[in-house]
């Protein structure tokens, strides 16, 4: 009997490129725990590390290597994508820095290890946290810079009506939107008035979108406020219509929140929205 037997080693090549960015990153805090951990020492020993101390330094680095970067696996520090580092990958990176830090101090005790000053013990996670963070940060406006620095944003000027967690997500979704070109809030909280929403300003109440939409040449407002009760997202609308824009809103809160569409996926106000 003959068997025709064809062996074929298919390799993904998105898959390769997926882990080999996992070991740069690996690789990256692999450098960071070593060099903040003399760092520790440099800074606890007045600008310099005498050799005695050094000896210890170098002695004790694999037991903190051993126990970083696998908690570091743990809380999942290299499933997020630096391109888009958040606010929930500083927490991992606290959490697990954290974390290694009381199983470093327990493990360096445990096994007697007293050449270890307990200074550096309170610096080292507190620079590992700046530097594994900073990096992050620093990579993605890098690629932001890179991907959108040079674009002119063309787009139809516009207001939106809401300084929430509706009108936050929004502005993220638009910000390199070549339709839309958000160039001021107005907020029901008076007390957001001049502060800024990722660098957009919160120009005033919405009793005053007249005013704003004149001096701002705006024709069109985004009512963003799906948290909001009813009523007081029609008095927005109804404001907006007064001043003669053209009215849009956001989806509802439910839809935003399960996924079935982005915030930004905004439509023109219907005459049952007003009812």
């Amino acid at each position: 009997m003959k068997y025709n037997v064809d062996l074929a080693f298919v390799i993904d090549p998105m898959a390769f490129h997926s882990q080999a960015k996992r070991t740069l990153v690996m690789l990256h805090d692999f450098a960071a725990v070593v060099a903040c951990w003399l760092l520790a020492y440099w800074l606890r020993l007045n600008l310099g590390i005498p050799g005695i101390f050094l000896e210890g330094a170098l002695r004790t680095l694999p037991l903190v290597l051993i126990i970083y970067i696998p908690t570091g696996w743990f809380f999942g520090l290299y499933r997020g994508i630096w391109r888009y580092a958040s606010i929930g990958d500083l927490k991992r990176i606290i959490l697990a820095v954290s974390t290694s830090a009381v199983l470093v101090s327990a493990a360096i005790y445990m096994f007697h290890l007293w050449g270890v000053p307990r200074s550096v013990l309170i610096l080292h996670p507190m620079i590992l946290i700046i530097v594994m963070g900073g990096s992050r940060f620093a990579y993605r406006v890098w690629r932001d810079r890179a991907l959108y620095g040079r674009m002119v944003l063309t787009g139809e000027p516009v207001l939106v009506l809401g300084s929430g967690d509706a009108a936050d997500r929004l502005l993220r979704d638009l910000a390199h939107s070549p339709d839309w070109s958000v160039v001021g809030l107005l907020s029901e909280d008076v007390r957001r008035i001049g502060h800024e929403l990722h660098g957009v300003k919160i120009l005033g109440p919405q009793q005053d979108i007249v005013a704003w939409a004149e001096r701002l040449s705006v024709k069109r407002a985004i009512v963003a406020m799906p948290e909001a009760s009813p009523r007081q997202r029609r008095h927005a609308m109804e404001l907006a219509v007064q001043a003669g824009l053209t009215v849009m809103t956001v989806p509802s809160l439910e839809d935003v929140l399960s996924g079935k569409v982005s915030v930004s996926k905004v439509r023109q106000v219907q005459l049952e929205d007003l009812l």
